[in-house]
């Protein structure tokens, strides 16, 4: 293939814009605006007195396997794997809630902490990752369903 002014021209505007959605899809990836610094902790007692005051205007989220959340999970709570929060919706998938709260079995749980950054990435405001987990939970003596 002959190169000819406007063909070099032409790859030269390809490689350009190339290389500015590369660096704009790394900014705005997981370590883009969103890091640990965004993760807001909450603490049993706070989640325990928001469940009983009003059920319906916090959602649950476990972010444990599936074996894990059958055995046992929070009331109410649901299963969610960071795999079906897609990155490009622009619409929160858990709208219509005050606050969404995130749990894993224990407080290094990082598939826990990254399903808090997913949902902060893709519009949720109000998210907070759940202090001490599932085994917090439990030690406190509060109740799990099954």
């Amino acid at each position: 293939m002959k190169t000819t002014p406007f063909t070099s021209r032409r790859a030269v505007r390809v490689a350009f814009l190339l290389a500015i959605g590369l660096s704009a899809g790394f900014t705005t990836g997981c370590s883009g605006r969103v890091s640990d610094r965004s993760i807001e902790p909450i603490a049993i007692s706070d989640v325990s007195r928001r469940l009983q005051k009003s059920p319906k205007a916090t959602l649950v989220l476990d972010a444990r396997d599936r074996d894990a959340f059958a055995r046992g999970h929070l009331p109410g709570a649901r299963h969610t794997s960071l795999s079906e929060i897609d990155l490009t919706d622009t619409k929160p998938r858990f709208g219509g809630y005050d606050m969404v709260v995130v749990y894993g079995q224990n407080p290094g749980s990082g598939t826990a902490r990254a399903l808090v950054k997913r949902l902060l990435q893709t519009g949720h405001k109000k998210v907070a990752l759940l202090e001490n987990g599932y085994d917090g939970w439990v030690e406190a003596g509060l109740g799990v369903e099954r």
